[in-house]
Order: C-alpha cells, then sequence, then structure tokens
C-alpha cells in the first residue's frame, strides 16, 4: 500500500514540475517558470486537512506523508532540469 501511495506521490509531484515547467518554457516565461513548477508540484496538501471532515482525512494520511518524500527531493531530482534556466549554467 505504502508502495502504491509513494509511487503515486512521486509521479503527481515530479509530473505536476515538469508539465509546469515545459508549458511556461513554450509560452515565453522563463524567469518565472523554475518557481512557478516547484510551487505547483510541491502544493501543500496539508491545508486539505483543514477543510475536510476527519472520517474523510484519515485515508489521506498515508498520502499525505509520502507526499513529503519527493517535496524534500525535489532539489535533488530537478536539478538538471532547472539548471537550464539559469543563465550562463550548465546542468550537472
Amino acid at each position: 500500500m505504502v508502495a502504491k501511495w509513494m509511487s503515486f506521490a512521486l509521479a503527481a509531484n515530479f509530473g505536476m514540475q515538469l508539465l509546469t515547467y515545459t508549458v511556461l518554457r513554450r509560452r515565453g516565461h522563463e524567469a518565472v517558470a523554475t518557481p512557478y513548477a516547484v510551487v505547483a508540484g510541491n502544493r501543500n496538501f496539508a491545508l486539505f486537512l483543514i477543510a475536510l471532515p476527519a472520517s474523510t482525512t484519515d485515508p489521506l494520511l498515508i498520502f499525505l506523508g509520502c507526499y513529503q518524500v519527493p517535496m524534500y527531493l525535489t532539489a535533488v531530482v530537478m536539478h538538471r532540469v532547472y539548471a537550464r534556466s539559469r543563465p550562463g549554467k550548465k546542468a550537472g
């Protein structure tokens, strides 16, 4: 069960970052592509816990825990992608 939720959390986080980054760069918004992409992937899902009743949020707690992993790994995993948007820097 944890592996399923972890896979979903990784795909949702990094997928949303890549999608946002790619779309913004293609539309000519290179200056904001990286910060917007990071925010898009690392949304604070804990905010939902405040708005939803406890009976609804209990099953989501494992996903919330798993979602912390890609948030902390963003700098390591996405470094090469985001390094392209820094002038004068090479990825690697």
